[in-house]
């Protein structure tokens, strides 16, 4: 497919659909898990502070009909309204490989792991630090 801008001929080709056969594709796994107080989710992570309901997966549909899947991570218990804070980064929910280049670099990048849960996305909050002060 073939477009212009400013009388520039752009060539445009739609992005692969998620498939098995997209080294890319995350399968979609709805469900609600309890992180409990004290696990550790990587070596050497900080111990999550408090229990956290992580709701995985939840299907959002945009204006365009776009569907996304996103983590929704709370305090366990909470019976209030909370705010949010929405990651919102190119590296997807879990970090990808931006995540593993950080584990890989000298230093992490100077951020130590033990100063972060590794539930938190590369260029993203720590969902563990806010879910502690609700």
């Amino acid at each position: 497919m073939a477009t212009s801008c400013a009388n520039v001929p752009v060539k445009f080709q739609p992005a692969p659909q998620n498939s098995q056969d997209n080294p890319r594709h995350v399968a979609v796994d709805p469900g609600t898990i309890l992180l409990k107080q004290g696990t550790q989710i990587k070596p050497d992570a900080l111990p999550l502070p408090c229990h956290i309901l992580k709701y995985q997966d939840v299907a959002v549909s945009l204006r365009d009909g776009t569907m996304l899947y996103i983590d929704i991570l709370v305090p366990d218990g909470v019976k209030y309204k909370l705010p949010t804070i929405l990651s919102y980064t190119p590296f997807g929910k879990d970090g990808g490989f931006a995540r593993k280049a950080v584990d890989a670099s000298p230093f992490r990048n100077g951020i130590p792991q033990r100063t972060v849960s590794g539930l938190e996305v590369f260029e993203g909050v720590d969902p563990a630090y806010w879910c502690n002060f609700g």
